[in-house]
C-alpha cells in the first residue's frame, strides 16, 4: 500500500478533528447505550484510516497501538476506500465491545483486539471500576444484599438475594470477605463474568464496570420479593407466625407455628432476625425451596416470590 499525498482539504479536516474530540475519539453520533472509548484519533487520508494519536493508559495503548499505524479493517469491515463519514459510522460500539482491528506498520500487517471503556480519559493507576452492589458472606458464599439502581449490576438483571458463586472462573466457595473482595474488582470498563444462583437456578451474567462518578440512569429501585408470611426468631430457628391468606405460602399450604429449616439448601439453624432476612430475601419471581418442619413431619416446598404491596 502507497501512503498518500496529504492534499490541503485533509490538512484541513485533521484540524478539525484535532480540535474536537468529540468526533475523533472513536466515533461521532452514536445513540443507544453508553458509548465506549478506545483512546486515539484518526484521520482519512486519501481513502486510508490512519492512527493519528494513541491516548497514554487507554484500551489502544495498552493493546499496542501506535501514532502512524494504518486501520485496513474494523471487526472485519474493510476500511480501505472510506470516508470520514463512513468510518465513524463503522468505528464505533457501546461499552464493553471488543474489536479487532487490522494493522498496517511499515510492511507488517497484524491484529490489535482492545475493549471499550466508559471514559474518553484514562483512568488513573488503581481506579476502581463500580458494579454497584453490596455483599455479605453467609456461611462461606457471596450474597448480594443490596443492588443500586441504574448501575451495572442492576442493568444487568441482578437481584437482592442472589448468590455469586463465581467471578471470571474464580470460585467463590467457602470464601472469606477480604478474599472475595480482591476477586470481584476491577477497573472501569472492565467485563466480569459471573456465574450466580438464584434460587435453584445457576446462570452467567456479563456486567462491564462503571466509572466511579458514573451517573446512576436507569430504571428503579427492584421490588422486593415476597411470600405472605411473617416470622420471627425462636432460639436460633425460624418460626412462622402468621400467614397471610391469597399469597404463596397459603398457596402452598404453610401455617402459623411451622418452622422453616433451610432455604434452598441454606440451614436457617442458629440464625438471628437480621441473618435470617438476609439469607431469605429475594425479588419478586424467584423460586426457593423451603424444607418445613410441622410437628415431627419434615417436607420441602417450593415458592415463587410475588411482588410487595
Amino acid at each position: 500500500m502507497q501512503k498518500p499525498t496529504i492534499t490541503p482539504r485533509a490538512m484541513l479536516l485533521g484540524w478539525l478533528l484535532w480540535s474536537c474530540s468529540l468526533t475523533t475519539v472513536l466515533a461521532a453520533q452514536y445513540s443507544g447505550p453508553p458509548r465506549g472509548y478506545c483512546g486515539y484519533r484518526y484521520q482519512v487520508q486519501n481513502g486510508w484510516v490512519k492512527v493519528t494519536e494513541v491516548t497514554p493508559g487507554m484500551p489502544a495503548a495498552r493493546a499496542g497501538m501506535m501514532a502512524g499505524d494504518w486501520i485496513l479493517s474494523f471487526n472485519g469491515v474493510n476500511l480501505a476506500n472510506t470516508t470520514m463519514a463512513a468510518t465513524q459510522r463503522i468505528i464505533h460500539g457501546p461499552v464493553g465491545q471488543t474489536d479487532t482491528y487490522l494493522i498496517q506498520r511499515g510492511n507488517q500487517k497484524f491484529n490489535l483486539t482492545m475493549t471499550r471503556i466508559a471514559s474518553a480519559t484514562p483512568n488513573a493507576p488503581g481506579t476502581r471500576g463500580l458494579l454497584g452492589i453490596s455483599y455479605q458472606i453467609q456461611q462461606g458464599y457471596v450474597r448480594i444484599t443490596q443492588v443500586t439502581p441504574g448501575m451495572p449490576a442492576a442493568l444487568a438483571g441482578l437481584q437482592v438475594g442472589d448468590w455469586i458463586l463465581a467471578c471470571d472462573g474464580v470460585s467463590l466457595a467457602n470464601t472469606n470477605l477480604a478474599s472475595a473482595q480482591q476477586i470481584i474488582k476491577g477497573p472501569p470498563g472492565k467485563i466480569n463474568q459471573l456465574r450466580v444462583q438464584r434460587g435453584n437456578q445457576q446462570f452467567n451474567v456479563s456486567v462491564v464496570r462503571a466509572q466511579p462518578n458514573a451517573p446512576q440512569a436507569g430504571p428503579p429501585k427492584p421490588v422486593r420479593g415476597i411470600f405472605g408470611f411473617n416470622y420471627s426468631v425462636v432460639n436460633g430457628y425460624v418460626k412462622i407466625t402468621s400467614v397471610t391468606p391469597g399469597y404463596p405460602a397459603a398457596h402452598a399450604g404453610l401455617a402459623a407455628g411451622d418452622w422453616i429449616l433451610s432455604i434452598d439448601g441454606r440451614s436457617l439453624s442458629g440464625v438471628t432476625q437480621q441473618s435470617a432476612a438476609q439469607i431469605m430475601a429475594g425479588g419478586p419471581g424467584i423460586t426457593n425451596a423451603l424444607v418445613i418442619q410441622r410437628g415431627n413431619q419434615k417436607y420441602t416446598v417450593n415458592m415463587t416470590r410475588v411482588a410487595s404491596r
